[in-house]
């Protein structure tokens, strides 16, 4: 069996759809029912996966779920197993920041020209505090200014979790869509060495995967803002 965690209204003919229902999502195809938020097993067996896709998701949850979601893909991949990530890449993002390049922000979305760098930089990673967020909090909201006291000279894990325990669990549930965390190629590969998951890391290159499934961009790395993502596969040892 081959999944795709956060599948969307995507569908594949060889891959069965891991997702959630959600007024957000109305058109979601999804043929196992997930939660990542209830931090529970996928509803699929041990070691039954060939393939698992999973293409900008990690950026939607925090690190205590991402982890267990990495932990069960380890666990239902068979031995040579592939999975595929795609994420954000947040290094990039944070290098045009500091840079002042808005082009990179606007390369992901064309509605990010009327926003500022830092405003741009805030969707990135923690949406609901950037002026383009829509919600009833605009007391959440940062100025360029506050932005630019929190990460221009560093960026720091203390002050990113600072800032994501000001939004509430009611506001990150309602608008699931939103960025809530950061990835980059190093993250994960610290993570997953950290968990001592039996995951190989082959970085590589949209459409590059070394599962020859993958490399059917009619179905996958399809996104257009190629430029902003990194591309990683993560084989089970046998």
């Amino acid at each position: 069996m081959n999944i795709n965690i956060g599948a969307g209204k995507w569908r594949h003919p060889d891959f069965k759809n891991v997702d959630m229902t959600h007024p957000k999502y109305p058109l979601n195809k999804v043929d196992f029912e997930y939660q990542l938020r209830d931090k529970i097993p996928l509803p699929i067996a041990s070691n039954s996966c060939n393939v698992v896709y999973c293409s900008h998701v990690l950026e939607h949850i925090e690190d205590i779920y991402a982890e267990n979601l990495l932990k069960e893909i380890a666990r239902v991949l068979i031995p040579g197993g592939i999975c595929r990530i795609v994420s954000p890449d947040f290094a990039l993002a944070y290098a045009a920041y500091k840079a002042g390049n808005n082009d990179f922000f606007i390369k992901w979305s064309e509605s990010l020209k009327d926003y500022s760098v830092p405003q741009n930089f805030m969707r990135f990673f923690l949406s609901p505090l950037c002026t383009s967020a829509i919600h009833h909090r605009r007391d959440l909201i940062l100025t360029d200014e506050e932005i630019d006291a929190a990460f221009k000279t560093s960026f720091d894990e203390i002050t990113y979790k600072r800032l994501l325990n000001t939004i509430s669990k009611t506001i990150i549930k309602k608008y699931p869509n939103w960025h809530i965390n950061w990835w980059t190629q190093n993250k994960l590969e610290t993570i997953t060495s950290a968990m001592k998951l039996p995951l190989k890391l082959y970085p590589n290159c949209r459409g590059q995967s070394i599962a020859p499934i993958l490399r059917d961009m009619k179905y996958f790395d399809r996104i257009s803002w190629d430029p902003i993502s990194f591309y990683i596969d993560l084989k089970k040892a046998k």
